[in-house]
């Protein structure tokens, strides 16, 4: 009988307990809740007031529904901020498994790495039409695609860009500012890995440093290369097959080897290198004659005769 009194009790204590528990996370969310509604209820007075046109109030609501269906008013990963790292590596790496699948770049990663990545992201949304980042900017950080697409405009091309792929990546790697400006097509889940955080992570892990910079730089090619028909036809097209380019991988491999190089003089490298790619590719689809290139400018290229920009800055940063 007494037994049978004592469990029972145990069984009311544990019923209490479970039921306290629950009542605190629903009276947690209710807090979580009602807070986003004041922000939103704050927002759209601002709205009303200062007379912003329907179709930004469009993209504001489908931002803000976007960022309750994911994380109900709660910082990612705000959970379980305060236990291991390992444990905590541990729920990034099963939360973002399907993610990291789907980044190509990732696949080259050996686990204790990634797991050590994924912890670096920081999540972001953009509402369509929203401006992630703009030509100019000094900003160092990349972004990866979560959902949605994003157009990325650079140099006169444009290309869109989908989950899986990824942008802003010479910012991050050299410091230079951008050279592109990225705008949401759709609104877009991404992820920002920013520059302390991506430092920090290479202090363990060194070999890394110059492995990513050579596969990031060159491998952001997620469809496959067009044909000589279809570049002739389009000349823009060209645009997006420079990365192919033989002078482009060239450039970024040897800019890859270097520990130290000024972002000025980086991004002048890129450039030209692009340049030189570009006008090698315009010459062997006949667009382009070797007599047009000489007399177009008498900078020197890093595919001209002379030494190249390239072998300077290698010689250059070696020696210091």
């Amino acid at each position: 009988l007494v037994a049978e009194i004592a469990i029972t009790l145990w069984s009311i204590y544990i019923y209490g307990a479970l039921v306290g528990a629950q009542g605190e996370l629903l009276d947690a969310r209710a807090r979580r809740e009602a807070a986003f509604e004041q922000t939103l209820a704050e927002l759209q007075h601002y709205l009303v007031q200062n007379e912003v046109p329907k179709g930004i109030k469009r993209q504001i609501k489908a931002y803000y529904a976007r960022v309750w269906r994911r994380g109900r008013g709660e910082t990612e990963f705000a959970s379980v901020a305060n236990v291991s790292r390992a444990l905590y590596e541990d729920v990034v790496l099963a939360t973002l498994h399907g993610f990291a699948e789907r980044v190509s770049v990732f696949r080259l990663l050996d686990e204790h790495f990634l797991r050590a990545l994924l912890t670096c992201l920081q999540y972001v949304v953009c509402s369509e039409g929203e401006e992630v980042v703009t030509k100019g900017d000094v900003d160092r950080s990349m972004y990866f695609i979560a959902q949605g697409r994003v157009l990325v405009k650079l140099d006169s091309s444009e290309t869109a860009r989908e989950r899986g792929e990824f942008f802003g990546e010479l910012a991050l790697l050299y410091g230079m500012s951008r050279l592109e400006t990225c705008v949401a097509l759709t609104v877009a889940e991404l992820y920002r890995l920013d520059h302390e955080p991506y430092e920090r992570l290479l202090l363990d892990f060194p070999e890394y440093r110059t492995r990513n910079k050579l596969s990031w730089t060159t491998s952001n090619i997620m469809r496959g290369r067009l044909s000589s028909g279809d570049l002739t036809a389009n000349p823009e097209c060209i645009e997006a097959e420079l990365p192919h380019s033989f002078v482009y991988r060239s450039a970024m491999s040897m800019l890859a080897q270097l520990h130290t190089v000024d972002p000025l003089e980086a991004r002048d490298l890129v450039l030209k290198s692009r340049a030189g790619a570009r006008k090698q590719l315009k010459m062997r689809l006949g667009l382009e004659s070797p007599l047009d290139v000489e007399v177009e400018t008498k900078t020197p290229t890093v595919w001209s005769s002379e030494p190249s920009d390239i072998h300077k800055l290698f010689c250059h940063s070696e020696r210091s």
